[in-house]
């Protein structure tokens, strides 16, 4: 299904109530293939493997805090100064 297609399907998906969680667009969205581009507080922006990125809005009730969690980092990394404000990351 094209780009369009999924947004049309999820977006249709939200409006009649078949999803009615953030948690359940987020499996939705994986089980579609897509990626999560941006996180808003009442809306998601969406990277098909295409790479074209669109985005699905809702105002779910319950989870509005409800956020995907950031990545945990490697804790062998360590992050030291460089010149300037530059950061880099060494293992």
């Amino acid at each position: 299904m094209a780009v369009k297609g999924k947004k049309i399907s999820l977006q249709s998906a939200i409006d009649t109530g078949q999803i009615n969680s953030r948690r359940q667009l987020i499996e939705r969205v994986a089980f579609e293939g897509l990626e999560v581009a941006r996180n808003g507080s009442s809306y998601l922006g969406l990277r098909g493997s295409d790479g074209q990125r669109f985005r699905i809005h809702f105002s779910f009730a319950n989870d509005a805090g409800l956020k995907i969690p950031a990545p945990e980092l490697n804790p062998s990394f360590e992050l030291i100064p460089n010149v300037g404000e530059q950061r880099r990351w060494r293992v």
